[in-house]
């Protein structure tokens, strides 16, 4: 199973876990990453995929909304597929008592560390709800 969680921004975080190994990275929003992630997911055709993406709040930054739009419209027909949309109140709240990153590098870049405690945010609840 795959697990990803993306933290949309000019510079999008990207933080997953495949095979108990985990990956992460600082990615330029662009037609290229959109691109890339689908031709990536794609390419996992046997495997599991939840990909989770920070949603906007409703009063939220226009160009926020159309990045997630744009990320969901590229990976939506993927097979065995599952997008998860999560809100910055739902998590942060939680990341922050919890201090999750705390022992994570301050070298890397604040959206990588958004997408970082959105993945454990998804496995310590919505994990543990199904």
């Amino acid at each position: 199973m795959l697990i990803m969680a993306i933290d949309p921004g000019v510079m999008t975080g990207v933080y997953y876990v495949i095979d108990d190994i985990s990956y992460y990275d600082s990615i330029l929003f662009d037609d290229y990453l959109l691109l890339h992630l689908s031709k990536y997911l794609s390419k996992l055709d046997m495997i599991d995929k939840i990909v989770i993406v920070e949603q906007p709040p409703r009063n939220g930054d226009p160009e926020q909304t159309k990045k997630v739009n744009a990320i969901e419209t590229a990976i939506i027909d993927i097979p065995k597929l599952e997008i998860v949309r999560i809100l910055p109140g739902e998590w942060k709240p939680l990341a922050k008592a919890q201090k999750w990153t705390q022992d994570i590098p301050t070298t890397i870049s604040v959206h990588v560390k958004d997408a970082y405690c959105m993945y454990r945010y998804y496995k310590m609840v919505k994990e543990t709800i199904k």
